[in-house]
């Protein structure tokens, strides 16, 4: 499979360059574009994850990409019928061509092209108004594959793909499948694999994808700008991490969808506004879904579900989240926990079985848990530690093998209505600077150096 990169403008650029080469003319070779990478730096990453490869290495130079008239496009053509081309691999009689970059090519702006079973040459740049929609047939998919380089990239224009597979295969680029850059990007059914880099990555398109899967070599979905909804897909199986979502990100919205299986980067790191509704994030090689110290909007879950991960459930680091009936289980190691600053409001929470405590707090973050079940952890059940703040209203906190509540440092803890009975070691331990006050059952201890009640 050849890897050159196929720049797909208007047909008539193609015939100038036809007759310029006739004439004698210089190659048109040094006008393709060589892609750019966009203005910016990489935002700072935690020790744990590293930049895509493809941010760290270098770029062609200007008009270093190949010409226009790379292999797979050397005619102009019209479809038999208007703003409808059929492109066969296998060459029937009634298609228009048996190649994807010359149909894209020939094109104009609002035109379909259908994509029958075979295997396709990518590296195409995009420019236009397309819809490619696959037409598998007996299971035979129509695959659009490259190596080395963006197997497609949508640069401007509203660009649609339906019912095919986009793959990159294995290359020392580090680049990944699907690249967007501007105008916006619709992904339906659409199979997305990379053997070297990245699966999609957004700097700064709109992007909408329903029922489509995503796995590669280091990131399933890099999404640094621009929006993103996702409806009904699966980022699973990918080397480091399943989403990234950077500062500069205007809208992340995930809904029935499912993160799993990937690296230890693990599930969703989240440093821009995000939404998840009815998302599930299990089996991950690193934490489920972790919050960036430095996010730039609220995160918010809903009806979720987070468990069987290797390391923390929901790892918040900062800004301002809220999590109403998401349940964290068996995950290694908490369930929930919040460190630096920021605030975060649980609701109807769930708990249990995690491998470290079931809801830990430290710095100055501040949290509150209504309703929340934690029980049946492996460590205590609610812990609170630096000068952190946390307020449980109406939970139960059952069944831990160490303390219900361990409050510790100048850690405040606030209970009204909440039950910590049947946990292994102690209902409560509270430090000396520490305190936590309320009403629950068993009754809280009083506080070392109290004085007796007045019963007179």
């Amino acid at each position: 499979m050849k890897s050159a990169m196929l720049l797909v403008k208007d047909p008539w650029f193609v015939l100038a360059a036809v007759l310029a080469a006739t004439s004698g003319a210089a190659s048109l070779s040094g006008r393709a574009a060589a892609r750019k990478s966009p203005a910016g730096t990489a935002p700072a990453f935690p020790a744990a994850i590293d930049p895509p490869a493809f941010l760290t290495g270098s770029t062609p130079a200007p008009g270093a990409g190949p010409s226009i008239q790379g292999p797979g496009f050397t005619r102009i053509l019209q479809a038999k019928t208007p703003g409808r081309w059929i492109v066969d691999a296998a060459k029937a009689k009634d298609s228009d061509t048996d190649s994807l970059a010359e149909a894209a090519a020939n094109a104009k702006d609002g035109d379909s092209i259908i994509l029958r079973p075979g295997l396709y040459q990518g590296g195409l740049r995009i420019e236009k108004s397309l819809s490619i929609v696959g037409e598998p047939r007996q299971g035979v998919p129509a695959v659009i594959e490259a190596a080395g380089r963006f197997a497609l990239e949508s640069l401007q224009g509203d660009l649609r793909l339906e019912g095919v597979v986009v793959r990159q295969g294995a290359s020392s680029s580090g680049r990944g499948a699907v690249q967007a850059k501007a105008g916006s990007l619709t992904l339906k059914r659409v199979q997305v694999e990379s053997e070297s880099g990245d699966g999609l990555v957004n700097w700064g398109a709109k992007l909408v994808v329903e029922a489509s899967s995503f796995r590669s070599k280091e990131y399933g979905v890099y999404h640094r700008q621009g929006t993103l909804r996702c409806s009904g897909c699966t980022i699973s199986g990918s080397g480091r991490q399943g989403l990234y979502v950077g500062a500069d990100a205007v809208e992340t919205y995930l809904v029935d969808s499912v993160i799993s299986g990937n690296g230890s980067g693990g599930g969703a790191y989240l440093n821009g506004p995000t939404v998840f509704e009815r998302v599930q994030v299990h089996g991950n090689k690193g934490t489920g879904v972790w919050v960036s110290r430095s996010v730039t909007g609220p995160v918010r879950l809903a009806d979720c579900r987070i468990f069987e991960n290797i390391g923390a459930g929901f790892l918040f680091g900062g800004g301002t989240a809220s999590l109403d009936g998401v349940e964290t289980y068996r995950n290694t190691a908490s369930g929930f926990s919040a460190t630096g600053a920021g605030s975060a409001r649980l609701t109807d929470f769930k708990s249990y079985e995690n491998g470290d405590d079931g809801l830990g707090a430290s710095g100055s973050v501040v949290i509150e848990v209504l309703r929340g079940e934690i029980t049946g952890n492996r460590d205590t059940g609610v812990w609170a530690g630096g000068s952190s703040r946390v307020t449980l209203k109406k939970c139960r906190v059952n069944r831990s093998l160490g303390n219900g509540l361990w409050a510790v440092n100048n850690a405040r803890v606030a209970l009204e209505d909440c039950d910590f009975t049947g946990n292994q070691r102690n209902p409560y331990q509270v430090g000396k600077e520490a305190a936590a006050t309320g009403r629950s059952v068993p009754p809280l201890p009083k506080p070392a150096g109290a004085a007796a009640p007045n019963t007179r």
